[in-house]
């Protein structure tokens, strides 16, 4: 009941890219959100377990527009050298969210039941929904748009756009590298990190709590310094996204060189670097509306939204299969934690030899000089 959610959320990315790019992205959004209130909605009052996974489903299909429309909205109202910026104040306003959606949330429930909290999610995301209704516009209405052509976009087949995408060599390095990123960090930090430091490492649960409380700070500040790093300074995300995979690298080095629990500020430092730089990875959209066509935005941000998706799905099976592998007891004792992060290193690695053949662009001033292989 929890996952069917992100099954759904990932399956939708596909069609959603071309809804996106066909129609009103506004209209798209608003849509979608509408039927994420009708999902909490069924959910907070299901009796049974049909109507709790057609209510999570249709959550998992609400939610599922509101990074890449945002992304898509993005490109029409601003320029290239603001581009990522933005993008990494929309993931550290995610994660957020994230951090609400704990504590926080459960005060709530504790004060008024999982049920009624679920119809106040309801209403208050109806609330957002008819304030962006109101508000936000498609493009900049007279003025010409900074980024999406004024013009009908085409009507591409599914064949046509998958050989328009895939046939760029750089669009699959990016994919291809936000897959195996993402699935490394949604691994240990929705998972895996909380075990390893309660029962391997045999900390404290509050002060286990207070480490990951940092490992999600660092994502939430990790959004927007990238930007910042990006548009003010280097002005070439594919550099940075590189920096970023050698410092998460490093980070789960040192999280798999750890075995001393007596040592918590060295921990807390790893964490929030770790999530720091996992924060970055919303430069991966930056780079891709550099390289590809403002009409297949929508599309190309989707297919990388379900890379990334689907990324974190595998690592957390294949890490909890690795883990587990000894049987129950090995979750408490296994000497697999060190191997695992390691292993997830060794990855971030391999993802980042992957995205070196990508090309390279440099932007300044709003526009966009590319600069060929780097």
């Amino acid at each position: 009941m929890g996952a069917i959610f992100f099954y759904v959320f990932g399956i939708a990315q596909i069609p959603l890219g071309f809804f996106l790019d066909q129609m009103r992205p506004k209209r798209i959004m608003v849509v979608l959100n509408l039927t994420a209130v009708v999902g909490a909605i069924i959910f907070a009052l299901a009796q049974g377990r049909g109507l709790g996974l057609l209510g999570r489903a249709l959550l998992g299909l609400g939610m599922s527009a509101n990074i890449v429309g945002s992304l898509t909205l993005y490109v029409a109202w601003f320029r290239p050298s603001e581009f990522a910026s933005v993008a990494g104040l929309t993931f550290g306003m995610g994660a957020l969210g994230g951090l609400l959606a704990t504590s926080p949330l459960h005060a709530l429930v504790l004060v008024i039941g999982w049920r009624m909290a679920f119809v106040v999610l309801a209403l208050i995301t109806l609330m957002l929904t008819v304030f962006f209704y109101v508000v936000v516009k498609d493009d900049p209405g007279g003025e010409r748009s900074l980024g999406r052509p004024l013009e009908e976009p085409k009507g591409l087949s599914i064949l046509e756009t998958g050989r328009t995408l895939f046939s760029n060599i750089s669009y699959l390095c990016i994919a291809a590298t936000t897959g195996l990123r993402y699935g490394v960090y949604a691994a240990v930090q929705s998972l895996w990190a909380g075990p390893f430091l309660i029962l391997y490492l045999g900390l404290p649960t509050a002060l286990s709590a207070h480490l990951l409380l940092l490992l999600n700070i660092g994502f939430i500040f990790g959004g927007p310094l990238g930007g910042l790093l990006n548009d003010r300074l280097f002005h070439r995300p594919k550099r940075i996204m590189l920096a970023s995979l050698i410092f998460m690298s490093l980070c789960l080095a040192g999280l798999a060189a750890e075995n001393i629990p007596g040592r918590p500020m060295l921990l807390a430092g790893i964490l929030f670097a770790f999530g720091l730089f996992g924060g970055f990875g919303h430069l991966a959209f930056a780079h891709i509306k550099t390289l590809i066509a403002p009409e297949f935005s929508g599309r190309a941000f989707a297919i990388n939204n379900f890379c990334s998706m689907t990324g974190g799905g595998i690592f957390l099976h294949a890490m909890g299969g690795f883990i587990g592998r000894g049987g129950g007891d090995s979750l408490e004792a296994s000497r697999d934690y060190p191997l695992a992060f390691w292993l997830c290193a060794v990855a971030l690695v391999i993802a980042g030899i992957i995205y070196s053949f990508s090309r390279d662009t440099l932007m300044v001033a709003g526009k966009k000089d590319d600069q060929g292989p780097a």
